[in-house]
């Protein structure tokens, strides 16, 4: 760079004088450049490219968010799925990723999973995965975003339009504007900067777009099946810029409790002499023994991680009757029940706490002479497994270093909630990691927002994440 810095001072002086042989120096010196020194300046350049774009990026979070990917109910047509995979589609293609599109068939898929859902359809609903080669000597990286998003209802309690992407006081609002369009945007818009930057990868990075991560992941999930596969993979959820290095196993269980129905306002007699037996009622000892289980697991040190909260099991959903005179014969209570990675059994999912909460049940179940002969019914639909990650990998060490390069303050966090980086740990053995925007507590939430600013630090995380990962020619 001596050299270099003296035929500058030179060419200040006396611009007329640089001959040819000067311009061979110039050259000779870049050329001389040592690796940290290429890298350096190959940052510099991309983080500028990504400042000057800054309302291209922001445009483009508009249009993911104008896009209504809400995902359906079992039965329900899909809504804007396809259109929102198609203009993601069309961007990578015009950048130079070779694009894949299809639709799972679950019936067909090689395996069943725990935590797949009776009814689930990708019918005009495509996953997209798409692939940016390189030369084959780096490590290859998936960056992986789901668009599906949380219904809007109730929306007459929104300031903003949901499917507007309105922009107001730096905050970008809209469903999914943080959990996790934003990261979606930010992946392409990465992966755009590296591409005019004319930067030559060493290793592949694979786009991911998926479906029904609220769901269950499947859409991941058929990536994984399809092959697609990678040295490290980084998800740019709502993370608030900081690490989640794993996140609690959930699951969805189904408790119902037969009861006997009657007219509510006469008297009946004791069951055992026909009279009717109020279901709700019958439902409140179930669920307090299941509370005095949480508190035992509160005093368990099994159930102490230093970066996940302590399991829970909440009630989230109650259906019970059908007329308001009327005793009801059924109460139909959905829990979400979560669990530590310490928990998983031998398989990696939640049979163990399955069975406590079970036993649970027909313990209290005893205590009550209807209930022991009219056992409640616990049904498990969903077993999405926990994963975490030693903060002592080389995925987690590289994040860190690119996150506090660009003076973030990114700490090591976990996720008491769950994404698709648990599936592509469990079911593929790739390294994940998530980060992203924020801020976390708008996910899912009336006036959804994201900040801009955390949009372009997340883009220039990914982008510079990138680089060092797959590394250059």
């Amino acid at each position: 760079m001596c050299g270099l810095q003296g035929l500058q001072d030179r060419w200040c002086r006396d611009r007329t004088h640089l001959c040819l042989l000067d311009v061979i120096n110039i050259f000779t010196a870049i050329d001389h450049l040592n690796d940290k020194q290429w890298i350096k300046l190959s940052y510099q350049k991309l983080l500028s490219s990504i400042d000057e774009k800054r309302d291209q990026i922001v445009e483009l979070t508009r249009d993911l968010v104008r896009f209504n990917t809400t995902a359906p109910n079992p039965g329900e047509e899909p809504h804007q799925d396809r259109d929102c995979q198609d203009y993601i589609a069309e961007d990578l293609r015009e950048i130079g990723f070779q694009v894949e599109m299809w639709e799972p068939d679950l019936n067909a898929m090689a395996k069943s999973y725990p935590f797949q859902i009776s009814g689930q359809s990708f019918k005009n609903r495509p996953i997209l995965a798409a692939r940016l080669k390189g030369n084959g000597k780096g490590h290859s990286l998936i960056l992986n975003a789901h668009i599906d998003v949380v219904p809007v209802d109730p929306t007459v309690k929104w300031n903003h339009d949901p499917w507007g992407g309105e922009v107001d006081n730096e905050r970008l609002y809209g469903r999914g504007a943080c959990d996790m369009k934003a990261g979606a945007a930010a992946i392409l818009s990465a992966c755009r900067a590296i591409a005019e930057s004319k930067l030559h990868l060493a290793g592949d990075i694979i786009v991911e777009s998926v479906l029904d991560e609220e769901i269950n992941g499947m859409g991941t999930v058929s990536c994984i099946e399809r092959g697609f596969r990678a040295d490290g993979a980084i998800i740019p959820e709502p993370s608030n810029l900081n690490l989640w290095a794993g996140c609690r196993g959930i699951m969805w269980g189904r408790l119902t409790v037969e009861g006997r129905s009657g007219h509510a306002e006469l008297y009946h007699p004791h069951w055992s002499e026909g009279g009717a037996v109020n279901a709700i009622e019958k439902t409140v000892p179930i669920l307090q023994g299941i509370w005095r289980l949480e508190d035992e697991w509160k005093l368990k040190s099994k159930n102490k991680h230093p970066l996940l909260s302590i399991p829970r099991a909440i009630p989230t959903k109650i259906k019970a009757g059908d007329f308001w005179a009327t005793i009801p014969d059924r109460c139909e209570v959905e829990m979400d029940v979560q669990y530590l990675p310490s928990d998983k059994d031998e398989n990696g999912y939640g049979s163990k706490v399955r069975k406590e909460i079970e036993d649970c049940i027909i313990e209290n179940s005893a205590c009550d002479s209807w209930l022991r002969v009219h056992l409640p019914e616990l049904t498990w639909i969903m077993d999405l497994p926990p994963y975490e990650i030693e903060n002592s990998s080389k995925l987690v060490r590289d994040v860190l270093e690119v996150a506090h390069g660009l003076s973030l303050e990114t700490k090591i966090t976990g996720f008491d909630s769950w994404d698709d980086g648990a599936h592509l740990m469990n079911l593929a053995g790739i390294p994940s990691v998530s980060i992203g925007p924020g801020p976390t507590s708008q996910a899912h939430v009336v006036d959804e927002y994201v900040t801009v600013d955390s949009i372009i630090k997340t883009t220039k995380l990914l982008a510079l994440m990138a680089i060092k990962w797959c590394g250059v020619e």
